[in-house]
């Protein structure tokens, strides 16, 4: 993934840029100027594997039950 790819897909996550169903569809990309004229900013990436691994957060069962 290059840059321009990150900016893309980070769109895709805010709901702003198009996620093409078949991988010969071709779309218009978004480009980090028009990212950020819906907000998006900070935009980073990395190579899968390289980074800290995912610890997921332990969930509160207590707020999910409707009890009180």
């Amino acid at each position: 993934m290059d840059n321009g790819a990150a900016w893309h897909w980070a769109s895709c996550d805010a709901g702003v840029g198009i996620i093409p169903r078949f991988s010969q569809q071709n779309i218009k990309l978004v480009s980090r100027p028009m990212a950020e004229r819906y907000g998006i900013a900070k935009v980073k990436w990395r190579l899968a594997g390289e980074g800290p691994e995912f610890v997921p957060q332990p969930i509160d069962v207590g707020k999910f039950s409707g009890a009180t």
